[in-house]
């Protein structure tokens, strides 16, 4: 890949500001294989959003598409154009070092990089696409802004290390990063995957669009997950009467995304289903407790994290390891930031729809 040869010689934080697409995939993959730091910027940022993250993560060199590069140019830092025409001659040796800085923000509002340097997302990815089967012959549908770390690991790395093939609704997944989600059904009646990734907003809205058309999901789905907030049962039943497979998951930004999730031929409603293998998940005087191999490095700035991790969740566990999400340990603390299904107090900083709360 000519982009990774290019990064070699290049500063070790790299910002990475485009749409959804092939742009953001060569970016990202080609930093991954040039052992370099990627901070997502988010498309729908304002230019004060965007500077506060650039300074505070020290970026050095920002990624743009084309579109993006008189907006990004303004932060004062060098830019480079991906080209999503130019290939390389020869495949380039992998540099180790590859990780990602997750801005999110607490109760505060203030937000704060979570660093994920030490091998969180392939052990992630490996992980989640073990837990759900992914295969080869996954056709999945990325609807969601990719800075989300969630949609990353989904609609890139798994498919990535499978061969699978994605398709990135770049129209959707921007106007769902400015509040318009409108037009989900269609999108998948057109592409006809077999797996994506929503957050419960979106899954409400596929269901209305659904309903008033009188029609059913496409028979090609056989998995679906949905997290970022709690997932009503009525709603999850409504939408398998409807043909859409929903599987509840749980995670945060701070356990890179997923810790557990409902697996195919395995869901129990009510649940967010079984931790991934490896990782150790216990209650803790009520609180869910995680430890294992993605767990964060820590936030930036700030000392290295403290082993296992305490979401701040209140949960449960049942004899056959499913888990159940019931609430915040306290509102008045800063929580970590959901990412499947954690209904704590903080959200990312970025996501102008409040009601689907993801983390980026």
């Amino acid at each position: 890949m000519a982009l990774a040869a290019d990064l070699k010689g290049q500063p070790q934080t790299i910002g990475l500001h485009a749409p959804n697409g092939i742009g953001w995939v060569i970016a990202q993959l080609a930093c991954a294989l040039a052992g370099k730091i990627v901070v997502p910027l988010p498309t729908f940022f304002s230019p004060a959003q965007l500077g506060h993250i650039v300074q505070d993560a020290s970026i050095e060199l920002i990624l743009v598409s084309e579109q993006m590069a008189g907006l990004t140019a303004q932060s004062g830092v060098p830019i480079k154009v991906i080209d999503v025409h130019r290939l390389g001659d020869d495949f380039p040796d992998v540099v180790e070092g590859f990780g990602q800085i997750i801005y999110t923000s607490g109760s505060t509002g203030r937000p704060k990089g979570v660093r994920h340097q030490s091998g969180q997302i392939a052990w992630s990815a490996a992980g989640l696409a073990a837990a759900i089967g992914a295969s080869a012959s996954d056709t999945y549908l990325s609807v969601l802004p990719l800075p989300l770390l969630l949609e990353t690991i989904c609609s890139i790395f798994i498919p990535a290390s499978l061969g699978a093939y994605v398709h990135f609704d770049t129209s959707l997944a921007e106007r769902t990063g400015r509040g318009d989600v409108s037009g989900i059904a269609k999108a998948f009646e057109t592409h006809r995957p077999t797996t994506s990734v929503l957050v419960p907003q979106l899954l409400r809205y596929w269901i209305a669009e659904l309903q008033a058309a009188g029609q059913l999901a496409p028979p090609s789905l056989r998995f679906i997950a949905v997290g970022g907030a709690p997932v009503p049962k009525q709603v999850a039943n409504v939408a398998w009467r409807l043909g859409i497979p929903v599987h509840e998951g749980y995670g945060l930004s701070e356990c890179c995304s997923v810790v557990a999730v409902n697996r195919p031929g395995e869901r129990r409603p009510g649940t967010v289903g079984q931790p991934l293998n490896g990782l150790s998940v216990s209650i803790d005087d009520g609180e869910i407790v995680v430890d294992g191999p993605s767990i964060t490095d820590g936030y930036l700035k700030q000392k290295s994290a403290t082993r296992p991790w305490r979401t701040g969740d209140l949960g449960e566990i049942d004899r056959e390891g499913f888990v159940t999400v019931h609430g915040a340990k306290t509102a008045s603390l800063s929580h970590p930031s959901a990412e499947m299904s954690a209904p704590n107090g903080s959200r990312q900083w970025c996501s102008p729809i409040r009601a689907l709360r993801f983390a980026l």
